[in-house]
């Protein structure tokens, strides 16, 4: 979730890396290893953020379509502040852009080192979400 040029609240949907699941004999990992690896090598100057990460994955699933297990969400910063704070817009987009509810979630804790979230704003992310029978995200009608 990000705030297009003109303010309004949009939800962004990518690949992460979280969660991968090869089975025995995916010829995709020994792909993505040698790409990786390769673009690495390539590369002179300083590696992006997320560069052989999401970016890569992102790139090859829209040439290719990988297999997406959508239950393996990924809360963006204010996501993750909705959820604290109990409801929110992004909260309900994410929540209405989600194909099913979600099960496993990637916190994107380089949102800390960017200075998005603080870590105490995590920790209670952690704290809240095992346990707390109000946040409901991901639940549809």
């Amino acid at each position: 979730m990000q705030h297009d040029r003109h303010g309004r609240l949009k939800s962004y949907k990518k690949i992460h890396n979280a969660f991968l699941m090869f089975t025995r004999g995916d010829s995709f990992l020994d792909f993505y290893a040698d790409s990786a690896e390769r673009l690495l090598r390539r590369n002179k100057g300083s590696v992006p953020a997320q560069f052989i990460g999401p970016k890569l994955l992102t790139a090859l699933h829209n040439v290719v379509g990988l297999p997406v297990l959508e239950s393996a969400g990924m809360l963006s910063p204010m996501v993750i502040r909705n959820i604290l704070a109990g409801a929110g817009p992004a909260l309900d987009l994410f929540v209405k852009r989600s194909p099913q509810p979600i099960a496993a979630a990637n916190l994107c804790a380089s949102s800390c080192d960017r200075g998005e979230l603080s870590e105490r704003e995590m920790e209670r992310l952690i704290d809240t979400l095992p346990g707390n029978t109000d946040v409901h995200f991901g639940q549809h009608p």
